[in-house]
């Protein structure tokens, strides 16, 4: 799929101003679609008054998508990632009763918490995962 540069389309909703935009997203059967999203970029008030303002930091939004860094595989939630990419690694790679405590691990605690774009999978997001775990082994 050739890559287009966009420029978003940037309006005011209430005391806001918001990017319309389209995103890549993977289909189970491997085809991509392009669904159009909005965001909110910043409250429409002080050095953000003007449309002009505003522009910068939708451009700045839209900079990852426009240069390929954003891809499509990063659009793809951790669950997805889980099952396609990295569960087949581990049953290659690893003993059968390790792959097996690696599926447990993952339904119990990590699957609920894996609905979001590896993209936006953060350090924060990552630190209060990691603070679940520690409470959950402590219960074992």
């Amino acid at each position: 799929m050739s890559r287009t540069c966009q420029s978003g389309y940037l309006y005011r909703r209430g005391k806001n101003w918001c990017l319309r935009y389209y995103d890549l997203t993977p289909e189970q059967d491997g085809t991509i679609l392009r669904p159009q999203r909005s965001r909110i970029l910043v409250e429409a008030a002080g050095q953000y008054r003007s449309k002009k303002a505003a522009q910068v930091l939708a451009d700045e939004f839209l900079a990852p998508f426009n240069n390929g860094t954003i891809t499509t595989e990063s659009s793809m939630s951790g669950a997805a990632f889980w099952e396609k990419k990295y569960l087949p690694y581990v049953k290659a790679q690893k003993r059968p009763s390790t792959a097996a405590e690696y599926q447990k691990m993952w339904k119990r605690y990590l699957e609920a918490r894996f609905a979001i774009p590896l993209r936006e999978f953060r350090t924060v997001e990552c630190e209060h995962l990691l603070e679940c775990m520690n409470w959950a082994w402590l219960t074992l």
